[in-house]
Formats: C-alpha cells, sequence, structure tokens
C-alpha cells in the first residue's frame, strides 16, 4: 500500500515470512518477526509491552483485543487473516492518523466513544479500540446528521468537531420553549401521559426504546424544547431518543433509566410555554424561544449587555432586564414582563426628531446660533431634565464667533455651542449627563475638563448644519471615528458612554 513506510512494509514481510515457514506465531516464539508485530501493534495503539524478541502474554493479550475488534477470534495468535487485517489498520494509521477508524486504540477512540455513548449510541466496551461496535455507532451517528454525508464507519477530523459539538449540547440546564400547543399535540401529550404510567409484564413502567406510535413524535419534540435534541420527530423511539430523555433525567434530578415514566413526565410536560403571549407567562432563565431572541436584540438596541442573541434566556440576559427595570423605574426581578417589554419600546422610541433646516441667526442666551443649533439645544435640555438636570445651560460661547484663537476657527461657522460646566455649579454626574444629552441630539460633544486655553466646558458641533466651519466638519469626522476631536487624534474620552448618534444624523457619516 502506498501509505506504508519503508520500515513498515520491512515489519510486515518479515512476520510473513515467519508464517510462511510456521503458519502461525504465539505466546513463547521468539526472533525478529515478535519485534516486527509488537512495532505494528505499537503504531495503531496498542500496548505490547517491551518491544523485544519474545512474544510474552502481554502482547498476546493486545492481539486478542485487536483481533476482536476487527471480528476475528480472539486466539493472541498471529495468523495469516490477522496479519491481513494488521495491514490495513496500519495503513489506515498512516494514511490518516487523526481518524477514529477500525482496528485501531487511543485516547481519541476513548473520547468518541463516551461522546456517542452520552447522546444514546451503543458502543460496545469503552476501552479506546475502535471495534465494530463503535464503527455501527459512528455510522447511526452520521446518518442522523445533515451536514456528514458519508455513511463509514470511520469518524474523521471533520466528523469529531460535530459529534463533540452535538455532545456538549447534553450538557446544560433543561430549557423550555414557547410557541401554542396545537389540538394534535395536546392529544398526544394526554397518551404520553397515560403511557408513562403503564405497567408492562417484564416489571418496568412506561414507555422506553422500540416503542413506535405517532405520540413519541411529540415526545421528541419535547425533548428538542428542553434542549435535547433527539435529531427526529418521526414517531420512533430510538438509541438517539433513549439519549436524549436519558440527559433530560439527569439534568431534572430524576432516574435515569432512558424510559418515559410518571416522575420524567411530570418534569417533560413544563419544557413547552403552551402561550401566543411573548411575555406571559414573563420570560425567564432557561427559556430558549424566538420571543427571547427578538427581547435580546432590543436590549442590545437599547444599549444593554445582552451577552450573545441567541434565543436562550440566560443569566446574562436577566442581568440585562434587572438593568432595564432599574432604569424604567419597574420592579427589579431580572424576568421580562408584559410591562418590561412595553418599557423596552418605549425607552427605543426615537426621543430626538431631526431638527428643522432653520438657518435663521437668533439671539441665544447671550450669544448667537441658528434656529436649528437651538432646536437641538432644546430636545437634549428636555432628556437631561428627566435625568435630574434643569434646563438652561449657560453658553460659553456660541456660533458665527470669528477670532477666539483657542477655538481654532470651529465656532466661526454656525452648529458651534460651548456650555459652562463647573463655573456653573454642574456636578460631573451633570456633565456627563448633558455630554450623553447632547449626542443622542445630534451634536459631536465633548466635555473639555479644565483644558489649558479655556476654562472648563462642554463644547458641541450639530452633526449636518448647512454653515458648518471647516474646522467644525472635521471635528464632526473625528466623532464619527471615534476620536476626540482635538489635535492628535486621541481616542474618546467618553468612549464608555458610546456614540448615540440619532437615526437622522447617520446620513452625515
Amino acid at each position: 500500500m502506498p501509505t506504508l513506510t519503508t520500515v513498515d512494509q520491512s515489519r510486515l514481510a518479515a512476520m510473513k515470512a515467519r508464517l510462511d515457514r510456521t503458519q502461525t506465531l504465539g505466546s513463547g516464539d521468539q526472533g525478529a518477526a515478535v519485534r516486527a508485530l509488537e512495532n505494528v501493534l505499537s503504531s495503531i495503539g496498542f500496548k505490547p509491552g517491551t518491544v523485544d524478541t519474545d512474544f510474552s502474554t502481554t502482547t498476546a493479550a493486545e492481539l486478542k483485543q485487536f483481533q476482536a475488534a476487527v471480528g476475528l477470534p480472539a486466539t493472541g495468535v498471529l495468523d495469516t487473516k490477522t496479519l491481513t487485517q494488521l495491514k490495513s489498520a496500519l495503513a489506515r494509521v498512516r494514511s490518516s492518523p487523526e481518524t477514529v477508524a477500525l482496528g485501531t486504540k487511543s485516547t481519541r477512540n476513548a473520547l468518541t466513544e463516551k461522546q456517542l455513548a452520552r447522546l444514546g449510541y451503543r458502543v460496545g466496551k469503552a476501552d479506546g479500540v475502535a471495534d465494530r461496535s463503535l464503527g455501527k455507532a459512528i455510522q447511526a451517528f452520521k446518518a442522523d446528521q445533515a451536514n456528514l454525508k458519508d455513511s463509514s464507519s470511520a469518524l474523521g477530523t471533520r466528523g469529531q468537531q460535530v459529534l463533540a459539538a452535538e455532545s456538549a449540547k447534553f450538557n446544560h440546564a433543561v430549557q423550555r420553549n414557547r410557541f401554542v400547543l396545537t389540538p394534535e399535540m395536546k392529544r398526544a401529550d394526554g397518551v404520553l401521559a397515560e403511557l408513562s404510567k403503564r405497567a408492562n409484564p417484564n416489571g418496568t413502567v412506561g414507555i422506553g426504546e422500540g416503542a413506535a406510535r405517532p405520540a413519541i413524535a411529540q415526545l421528541q419534540l419535547r425533548l428538542k424544547a428542553a434542549g435535547f435534541d433527539p435529531k427526529k420527530t418521526d414517531g420512533i423511539f430510538d438509541e438517539r431518543t433513549r439519549g436524549a430523555l436519558e440527559a433530560f433525567q439527569r439534568k431534572s434530578g430524576v432516574t435515569v433509566n432512558g424510559r418515559l415514566d410518571g416522575a420524567t413526565w411530570n418534569k417533560l410536560k413544563k419544557t413547552i410555554i403552551d402561550s401566543a403571549s411573548p411575555t406571559a407567562p414573563a420570560q425567564t432563565i432557561n427559556e430558549r424561544s424566538g420571543e427571547v431572541k427578538r427581547t435580546e436584540a432590543l436590549l442590545k438596541k437599547a444599549g444593554f449587555a445582552t451577552g450573545e442573541v441567541d434565543g436562550l434566556f440566560t443569566a446574562q440576559t436577566a442581568k440585562a432586564v434587572k438593568a432595564l427595570e432599574k432604569k424604567t423605574r419597574r420592579t427589579v426581578d431580572g424576568k421580562l414582563s408584559t410591562g418590561d417589554l412595553a418599557a423596552l419600546k418605549k425607552l427605543l422610541k426615537p426621543s430626538f426628531s431631526e431638527p428643522r433646516p432653520n438657518y435663521n441667526r437668533i439671539a441665544f442666551r447671550g450669544v448667537t446660533l441658528n434656529g436649528r443649533t437651538i432646536e437641538m439645544v432644546n430636545q437634549a435640555e428636555a432628556w437631561a431634565k428627566k435625568r435630574g438636570v434643569p434646563p438652561g445651560w449657560a453658553p460659553y460661547q456660541g456660533s458665527f464667533h470669528s477670532g477666539t484663537e483657542a477655538s481654532a476657527g470651529t465656532h466661526d461657522g454656525g452648529g458651534a455651542i460651548d456650555f459652562k460646566t463647573t463655573a456653573s455649579g454642574k456636578s460631573l454626574k451633570q456633565i456627563r449627563v448633558m455630554v450623553e444629552a447632547l449626542r443622542r441630539a445630534g451634536f459631536a460633544a465633548y466635555h473639555r475638563a479644565a483644558p489649558a486655553w479655556s476654562p472648563d466646558h462642554i463644547h458641541a458641533i450639530a452633526i449636518g448644519d448647512r454653515d458648518l466651519s471647516s474646522g467644525a466638519r472635521s471635528q464632526v469626522r473625528e466623532y464619527f471615528a471615534g476620536g476626540d476631536a482635538l489635535i492628535g487624534s486621541a481616542p474618546d474620552p467618553h468612549a464608555a458612554m458610546g456614540r448615540p448618534i440619532p437615526e437622522w444624523a447617520m446620513k452625515f457619516r
């Protein structure tokens, strides 16, 4: 075989030459053929002991394991049929060393056995030896996976990755899904409830592997809703369904017997929230549904840290809901109720409309602004008022204010305004609210904390103002890019706040 090395071929030739003379090689025999056999066994993962010229009991025991794995009589004696299988196994290892393949022994094989068994597939003896039982389990697993097309009994790197992911899915708390049960589903639930109480002639209770009836499809649907996917809803209680049920039982704290009995049904019947409402009952930890995914997306849009938007209500989702409840002054329990959802949607309603294109110059609190800028300031003050900052902010500089060297020309045109801060008695908390309010209203706004060239103040440039000076336009570009709009382009000092730019202003990016 082209995958075999020169050394491999030499070892196989040594064993063949010995068999040509003696037909077999077993305990008590000695010579180069024994060393060759032990080397080949080692190459495919077995442990024949010290590699020497003595055929020991350890060598015989490992050879027996190999023979049993490939379907030969486990004699512990090397013969021609065994040599043929050794050659094939060695070729498989050489051509694809990462593959779980018949006749090999490895920790990779042992992990595959463990993962397949967790899913319910029968792997035979879990000893790290890839035997025919493991091969059949691999084939059954592949048949249940739409993303694994080949039907061989070997499992390559891609298959191992899929298996690891599938196995990991069985290691989590019991989940619940939310949808309206149809009349057919409710009838099937009634059948499952009755079957779970059935006493069988063999002394067992309920139903288990081998059962085949329409109601089993509802059992499979409920297991999937709980997060333990049996891969089918065909009404046949197969080994994968048993594995899913055992995983569910393990996580539910009931006896793990792979059967739908009364105790298991009492837990399983809670895995579907029969409701057309997205929030009645309230969404809470371990619900996985389309409604939760929509909630996560809304929370994320509102600026709450939900973690991954995947439809699973986690502890992180609950933390985000608590933050929402606290912000909207609702009862804080981390469960998304109908009222919480309404508050979330209200929070997402645009607070700031696009200002009218009023470019008339108007006197405003001792400075000159255009009407557009004044409208934006009023919107910002209204938002900040709800957060404890009174309106009537005192300007430090306005627009159309040329000749101030420290301003670098940014106030020469329209849309520019600076507000007094510490000089007007504002606290740092209030200043932060003012900056966020101005940003939400559509300003590129920054707190200039006691700069060398002027008093402590808030600097704001109205995004999209047609009368902006070239310097002001440059600062707006810096703002969109995440900079501080100063010479040197340092990062935004308010990065934690973000840039909550209103939708209407995005066209000016």
